[in-house]
């Protein structure tokens, strides 16, 4: 049997973009709701343990994938950033941006520390 854990109290961790919330933990993958803020952007990053898939729900993003492909985020479709890939979400827009994150990797190594961040401006 799969384990599973649904985060009832789902704690919203304050970040200088915006904020997030686990959703739910699954054998394997983890469920994240993003919300950036208006005019804001993540860290340009990547993770050596997990692939994410975002898919957006509310408002409006793009995504930067490697150094300067840009992706508007679709509502009929997810952006699927595999292991080791840089990249970077953005809202250019004057509201927030909900994103729907779906981690996938050993869950022994699904966590926020699996994380390299690039200080450069893109």
């Amino acid at each position: 049997m799969a384990k599973t854990k649904v985060h009832k109290e789902q704690k919203k961790v304050i970040r200088s973009w915006g904020h997030y919330k686990v959703l739910y933990e699954g054998n394997g993958f983890i469920v994240k709701e993003l919300v950036i803020n208006a005019n804001s952007s993540l860290s340009r990053q990547r993770h050596k343990h997990r692939s994410e898939t975002w898919n957006i729900v509310e408002g409006e993003a793009w995504v930067y994938l490697h150094d300067s492909n840009k992706i508007k985020l679709e509502k009929e479709k997810g952006i699927f950033i595999p292991v080791n890939t840089w990249h970077k979400g953005v809202n250019e827009s004057d509201k927030e941006a909900h994103i729907i994150e779906i981690w996938r990797g050993d869950s022994k190594l699904l966590n926020e520390e699996d994380i390299e961040r690039m200080r450069l401006k893109m």
